[in-house]
C-alpha cells in the first residue's frame, strides 16, 4: 500500500487526549485541542442540573461530580458509573461525549478526519470486544475509524521512535522494549525492528502484555497517604472522601514530584470543610509506588520470556524458563519509555536496574506523553507491522437444518495465555474443542473474519484454490490449536490432523487486502481448501 499523503492520529488517553497531523513531507505536529492547551482533559461529569459536561467544560465541576479516567470503563468492562451523591449514568454516554469533543475540536483546528486519514490508538491488552466498543463509540462521535486503523498504543510509540531515528539517518536492527505507562494501563511490548535508511521499516511484535495499573493506581496510593496524615490531624474524612478532593490533590502531588523533591499539598474542598495543607516528599511517593513497580518488573520478565517461548527454536520452553534474568535482559537493545508516568524518575531507575547497559530513550523528539499520538500520525510505517496474536477471528461454520451455524474458535486480539503461563508451561497455545453435541456427519469450514465482520480468505502457496479450510466431521468432536508463532493444527472428526502456518500475524490494513498468505508444514496432511462461494452454495450468506 502506498504511503499516505496525510494522516491524523487520535490518542484518546486515560487522563488527556491529543490529536496530531502528519504529511508526507514533514513530521507530525500536535494540534491545539483544548481551550488553552494542546491536550483535552479526558473526563466527563454532571452539573447541578444533571446535564452532561465533558472535557474542558467538566474541569470546573466539583471533584465529586466528575468521572476521571473514563477510558478505564472500557478496560474494566464497566457499563455504568456513579457521579456525585449516587447518581448512576451510562458510561458510554460520557465516553461518546469526550470523543465528540475531540472530533469537533480537531476539525475546528484544521484536521481532515476521514476513514482514509484517521488512526486511533488503544491499549495492547484490549480484547476484540473492547476494541469494538471503542470503535462503535468513536463512529457515533464523528471519528471515522475502523478496525483497519485502530492501532495498539505501544506499537504506535515504537513507530514514532523508529521514525525519529530514521530522521537522524540512523539504521536500526534489534529489539525495542516499549514501556508504556499512562494513566490507566501499563503496556509492555517487545518489538523486533529492522530499519534501513531509504527503505520502509519492518516491525514485528514478539510479545506484549498489559495490566490495568498505572498512573491512577499511584494516585490512589498517594491519596491513602494523605488520608492517613489528615486523620492524624483530626480531620473528619467522611465528607472529604465524598468530595473527590483527595484524588485530585494526589494527582497534583504526583505531577509536582516528577520535577522536584518536595511539594505542599492543598486538598480542594467546599467552603464548609477546613483542611490544612500537607507536606509530601518524593521519597514517600516512591515508597507508595514500590509495590506497583515490582509488579511492573514482573510484567517485563513475563514479556521477555513469552517472546523467547514463542519464537525460540534452539531451546525448549523449560530451558527458557530456567534462563537467568541476565540472559533475558540481553534480548533488549533499546528501551522507549512512553506515557505520562515515564516522567516519574523511579520508572527510569527501574528500567536501568533490570536492563543494565541498555540504550534508554524517554522521548521521540516530543514529550513522552505525546509519543503515541506522534506515531499514530505518521504517514508511513504501518504496512509492514506484524503482531504477536491474530488481529482477526477464526470461525467454524457448518449447516444444520438448512441454517448456517457459526461457532467462534478464536476471537480477534484475544490473549493466547495469561502472562504467568510463560513462567510455567512448556507449550503455549490457544485451544478450542467441540463438545459431544457436535455433528457426526458432514463438514464445516474454518474461516477468518476481521473484527468488523469482513471475511478474509486464506491462500496457500502453490495452490490454485483458496478460501476456507474444510473440516470433516466424524465420531469425535473437532479441535483447533493456534500457536503464537502462527502454526494452526486442526484435528477433524476422524482424528486426522491438518497443520499449516501463517508467518507471524500480519496487520490487515485496508479492504484491498483480500486474502491471507499461509504455507503448508512438512509431515502434515495437505489441507482441503475450498472456496465456499463456488463449491458449497449452502454457505452463501
Amino acid at each position: 500500500m502506498a504511503s499516505r499523503l496525510r494522516s491524523v492520529g487520535v490518542d484518546f488517553g486515560t487522563t488527556t487526549s491529543l490529536v496530531a497531523e502528519g504529511t508526507a513531507h514533514r513530521q507530525p505536529l500536535v494540534l491545539p485541542l483544548g481551550r488553552t492547551t494542546r491536550h483535552l482533559p479526558s473526563l466527563f461529569g454532571l452539573d447541578d442540573l444533571d446535564r452532561l459536561r465533558v472535557a474542558d467544560d467538566a474541569t470546573g465541576l466539583p471533584p465529586g461530580r466528575v468521572k476521571r479516567s473514563a477510558k478505564r470503563c472500557i478496560t474494566r468492562n464497566e457499563t455504568h458509573v456513579r457521579i456525585g451523591d449516587g447518581t448512576t449514568m451510562d458510561a458510554d454516554v460520557g465516553i461518546r461525549g469526550i470523543l465528540s469533543a475531540i472530533a469537533f475540536n480537531a476539525r475546528a483546528g484544521g484536521a481532515v478526519l476521514s476513514p482514509e486519514t484517521t488512526r486511533l490508538g488503544c491499549p495492547a491488552m484490549w480484547t476484540g470486544e473492547q476494541r469494538q466498543r471503542l470503535l462503535g463509540l468513536a463512529g457515533e462521535a464523528g471519528l471515522p475509524v475502523t478496525d483497519h486503523t485502530l492501532i495498539d498504543e505501544p506499537v504506535a510509540a515504537g513507530v514514532a521512535w523508529v521514525q525519529r531515528q530514521r530522521s537522524l539517518r540512523r539504521d536500526l536492527e534489534g529489539k525495542l522494549l516499549v514501556f508504556d505507562m499512562g494513566g490507566g494501563t501499563l503496556d509492555v511490548a517487545l518489538l523486533d525492528v529492522v530499519s534501513e535508511f531509504g527503505h520502509d521499516a519492518e516491525i514485528s511484535v514478539l510479545s506484549s502484555w498489559g495490566i490495568d495499573e498505572a498512573g491512577d493506581s499511584l494516585d490512589t496510593a498517594i491519596a491513602a497517604d494523605l488520608e492517613q496524615d489528615l486523620m492524624g490531624l483530626g480531620v473528619a474524612m467522611d465528607q472529604l472522601r465524598l468530595s473527590g478532593g483527595l484524588m485530585e490533590a494526589a494527582r497534583q502531588a504526583k505531577i509536582q514530584l516528577s520535577t522536584r523533591n518536595n511539594t505542599v499539598v492543598a486538598v480542594p474542598t467546599s467552603p464548609e470543610i477546613v483542611v490544612p495543607q500537607l507536606a509530601y516528599e518524593r521519597a514517600r511517593l516512591e515508597i507508595a509506588f514500590a509495590p506497583q513497580l515490582r509488579r511492573a518488573e514482573e510484567l517485563v520478565w513475563a514479556v521477555l520470556r513469552g517472546a523467547r517461548v514463542t519464537h525460540e527454536v534452539q531451546l525448549t520452553s523449560s530451558e527458557i524458563r530456567r534462563l537467568p534474568k541476565e540472559d533475558l535482559a540481553k534480548d533488549v537493545d533499546f528501551v522507549l519509555l512512553a506515557g505520562g508516568m515515564s516522567r516519574v524518575p523511579a520508572v527510569a531507575r527501574l528500567v536501568e536496574r533490570i536492563l543494565p547497559g541498555v540504550e534508554l530513550h524517554s522521548d521521540v523528539g516530543v514529550p513522552a506523553d505525546e509519543s503515541i499520538v506522534m506515531g499514530l500520525a505518521e504517514t508511513t510505517a504501518y504496512e509492514r507491522v506484524n503482531l504477536h496474536r491474530p488481529p482477526f477471528s477464526f470461525v467454524l461454520e457448518y449447516v444444520s437444518d438448512g441454517q448456517v451455524q457459526s461457532v467462534p474458535v478464536y476471537d480477534a486480539y484475544s490473549p493466547f495465555y495469561p502472562p504467568y503461563f510463560a513462567m510455567q508451561r512448556d507449550i503455549l497455545y490457544h485451544e478450542w474443542r467441540g463438545d459431544q453435541r457436535w455433528p457426526r456427519q458432514g463438514f464445516g469450514l474454518l474461516r477468518l473474519y476481521r473484527p468488523g465482520g469482513e471475511s478474509l480468505d486464506l491462500r496457500f502457496e502453490d495452490d490454485e484454490h483458496w478460501g476456507a479450510v474444510r473440516v470433516q466431521f466424524g465420531h469425535r468432536p473437532p479441535a483447533v490449536l493456534i500457536y503464537p508463532h502462527g502454526k494452526i493444527v486442526i484435528t477433524d472428526g476422524a482424528g486426522r490432523t491438518t497443520s499449516f502456518r501463517i508467518p507471524r500475524w500480519p496487520v490487515i490494513r485496508g479492504k484491498d487486502h483480500a486474502y491471507l498468505q499461509a504455507r503448508h508444514l512438512e509431515r502434515s496432511r495437505r489441507p482441503e481448501i475450498t472456496d465456499p462461494r463456488y463449491n458449497d452454495p449452502l454457505f452463501l450468506h
